[in-house]
């Protein structure tokens, strides 16, 4: 037969004190799970690098903007092509651009 599992290590006043408000003992995994992650501060233009540099690069790829338009029979058409290249550049050379949350936050300061 397997061990069985350990039990994390619970003082007898945890136990009681749970027991007498009518809760199981939880441990923090649990309780971290249920929250969800922390909420990561807004991103500032401060912590973006390079951001002066998009001017340049927006003229060096505008050539770029009616790319694969033409196969688009709407016309609704809301992220074109230079932009999005702007986008991956501006993700691959910033660390602190992690997620997709934060792509957008840095987009907008890179609209201001």
């Amino acid at each position: 037969m397997p061990p069985a599992p350990e039990q994390p290590d619970v003082e007898p006043a945890d136990v009681a004190s749970s027991a007498a408000a009518g809760a199981a003992p939880s441990d923090d995994t649990t309780d971290r799970a249920r929250r969800g992650p922390k909420a990561r501060p807004a991103i500032e233009p401060s912590d973006v690098q390079g951001l002066k540099y998009f001017d340049t690069l927006k003229r060096l790829l505008s050539r770029l903007h009616n790319v694969g338009t033409a196969r688009d029979m709407a016309s609704n058409r809301d992220l074109h092509m230079d932009q999005y290249c702007t986008l991956l550049l501006l993700w691959m050379f910033s660390p602190i651009l992690t997620s997709l949350r934060a792509l957008q936050q840095a987009s907008e300061l890179a609209a201001k």
